[in-house]
């Protein structure tokens, strides 16, 4: 299930799907760790109307209508559950602290019978600290008035608060184990059990009590509140609902925009999105959405080079100094452990992250790596450079990353095409000699001696560096074009001879010559491939799109098309079809990045071909990045 809103500051990060439930919760990194581990936060509402019985419902149930929007320059996600056949409804508006790491909903609910209703607000946690039941404690804080789970130096407050209601009930106890199903179980008949503390595998539920007159509405408070002591817990309680009170108010003084998503309000959204998943130490996060591990005992919570590098560039290019500095801190102090190369990706806090790439190859030791992933860290390490000159991280950005990683470049060769030799494609996939690996490889060469005199770079190594690029720039050439059929290949496969075999599947990853402007001497070869893909990958559907290779498997959904539409793969045929002037078609694939947009403005990573639901994860920080390169390439017009 897609995340319908996404709340981050750096350190804490709240995902909840689009039922209105929070089902990550992120601390003390982004994407590390998820202390829900696919659970839920969820919400249920007893409704005791005078004069009637009894109704209790949870908020995710069809009794509750939802209606999501956004207010992007508050950064205000709004949630409004309509009940089906009462005239209730719930306003929910959420957002999470920039300075510290507490998550605050303000609930608003609207009585719009003729009868004055007792309600009772049920809250239920189900958490895994550090992504494990073992250990942890649930229990009631008297003076704070709220729930407390806590293990080791992870801690969670869970409380609500109003000036017309109190926190009258709650239990703790045991879940997933001998039987036990857990506290929420106990809210359903609109009562709960009392039990203060509970240990090992565990949950809490807590109520909130108030009594709302016919066609009259009340306003209360939910917080999550995030530490690594109950003492600290207990001092930020302190003046939390006048706080609430305070950040709401300037909230709403804000919330003008209500319009649709356009595309305007999408690239805003994205720059959001974007910025919510980069850690505080500096690490770029894929995605965060741990839905996917219900297809596989894996997710996205990791540092690729190859994401990262691309993301990097775009905060470059929004002026985001600060988020670009940390973000080169962190990936060259994970370089510098396992230099010459980046390995498959790692975690939010630099340790090695889990990979099915094998680290031996016809019986000998290949560490498995993919140098596009090192290279396009060079080439947004250049960027950052060429903007500021004289960044005081300048000598270690050359002497431990540039060069080193150059130096690299230059062994790795093939040497009897001189083109790099075999590693893991840019889509994790398939080892060989590929098109978008030699791109960004070149661009890397041609980048770093484009900047040579300004970063002092010996001659021997301008001439070492000059030599392998003209090489392998001929080599390119030569290798990867297809004459008959006028197109790029996409790999070249080396058999136990030595000898190349192409690969001709086509792939948008060929597109890359032409993002990289590697092609400039070849304008017609950019056309003749560009048309070639176009006729290749296209979804033929009312779905549209492009798909990232033909007979792509991932969350393959049908044989009649090449396979699932991609954000990426759409913005780079954006991309190109402007670079060759068919502005037209840009604007195509913009559009259709909004119309694939969530009413939040979510993008996924790719999407179902005929019905268009959201496939694998869902938002995916390089789409959001993706397409605000396209928005800024043809806005900039």
């Amino acid at each position: 299930m897609p995340r319908e809103i996404v709340l981050s500051n750096h350190r804490m990060y709240i995902g909840m799907d689009n039922n209105g439930n929070i089902r990550d919760l992120f601390y003390p990194f982004v994407g590390m760790y998820n202390h829900l581990s696919g659970n839920k936060i969820r919400t249920g509402i007893c409704l005791d109307i005078q004069d009637e019985k009894k109704y209790f419902s949870w908020l995710d149930s069809d009794v509750w209508v939802k209606e999501f929007s956004i207010h992007t320059e508050s950064q205000n996600y709004i949630i409004c559950y309509k009940h089906s056949w009462l005239d209730v409804k719930l306003v929910q508006s959420s957002t999470i602290s920039k300075k510290d790491d507490i998550y605050t909903a303000e609930y608003t609910f609207y009585n719009g019978t003729n009868h004055a209703i007792d309600v009772s607000v049920f809250f239920t946690h189900d958490l895994n600290i550090d992504e494990s039941d073992i250990g942890d404690t649930s229990f009631y804080h008297p003076a704070i008035k709220g729930i407390i789970h806590y293990k080791g130096n992870r801690v969670f407050l869970f409380k609500a608060k109003g000036n017309g209601g109190l926190l009258d009930q709650y239990a703790c106890g045991i879940k997933g184990f001998a039987g036990m199903q857990g506290t929420w179980m106990d809210a359903e008949d609109g009562m709960l059990e009392m039990n203060p503390i509970a240990q090992g595998s565990v949950d809490s539920t807590f109520r909130y009590h108030f009594h709302c007159y016919a066609k009259e509405s009340l306003k209360f408070y939910y917080n999550i509140v995030a530490s690594d002591t109950i003492q600290n817990i207990e001092k930020i309680n302190k003046n939390l609902l006048s706080k609430d009170i305070k950040q709401f108010d300037s909230i709403h003084k804000k919330n003008t925009d209500t319009a649709r998503i356009d595309a305007d309000k999408l690239y805003q959204i994205s720059k959001d999105m974007v910025l919510a998943h980069v850690s505080e130490n500096g690490a770029i996060i894929a995605a965060c959405d741990s839905d996917i591990m219900e297809t596989n005992r894996a997710n996205y919570c990791y540092y690729w080079p190859r994401d990262g590098a691309h993301i990097a560039s775009l905060l470059l290019q929004i002026g985001e100094k600060e988020w670009v500095e940390k973000y080169l801190n962190f990936s060259i102090g994970i370089y510098e452990k396992y230099t010459p190369y980046f390995l498959q990706k790692y975690r939010p806090d630099g340790t090695l992250g889990a990979s099915w790439h094998p680290w031996i190859y016809q019986g000998k030791l290949d560490k498995s790596f993919q140098q596009d992933e090192t290279a396009l860290s060079v080439i947004t390490a250049v960027q950052y450079l060429k903007t500021y000159p004289k960044s005081k991280e300048k000598s270690r950005i050359v002497n431990n990353f540039l060069i080193p990683a150059l130096n690299f470049f230059c062994e790795h060769i093939h040497k009897s095409t001189s083109l790099p030799l075999p590693s893991w494609d840019l889509w994790e996939e398939r080892r060989g000699i590929h098109f978008h690996t030699t791109c960004a490889a070149l661009g890397a060469f041609r980048d770093v001696l484009g900047i040579a005199e300004a970063i002092c770079l010996d001659k021997k190594l301008i001439s070492q560096y000059s030599k392998v690029y003209a090489e392998m720039k001929l080599a390119f050439r030569k290798h990867f074009w297809d004459t008959e059929g006028n197109r790029w290949f996409r790999c070249l496969f080396l058999d136990e001879h030595d000898n190349l075999h192409p690969d001709y599947t086509a792939d948008s990853a060929t597109l890359t010559a032409s993002l990289m402007d590697l092609d400039v001497e070849d304008k017609e070869r950019c056309n003749d491939n560009y048309n070639f893909l176009k006729d290749k990958l296209q979804i033929h559907s009312d779905i549209g799109g492009f798909a990232r290779y033909e007979g792509d498997y991932y969350f393959r959904r049908s044989e009649d098309y090449p396979g699932n539409p991609w954000i990426i793969s759409t913005v780079w045929f954006g991309l190109v079809a402007d670079k060759l002037g068919l502005h037209s078609e840009a604007e195509k694939c913009l559009d259709w990045c909004v119309y694939r947009a969530s009413d939040t403005g979510m993008l996924a990573e790719q999407y179902h071909p005929e019905t268009g639901e959201m496939l694998s994860v869902s938002p995916l920080t390089w789409s959001h990045a993706e397409y605000m390169f396209l928005y800024q390439k043809l806005r900039d017009k």
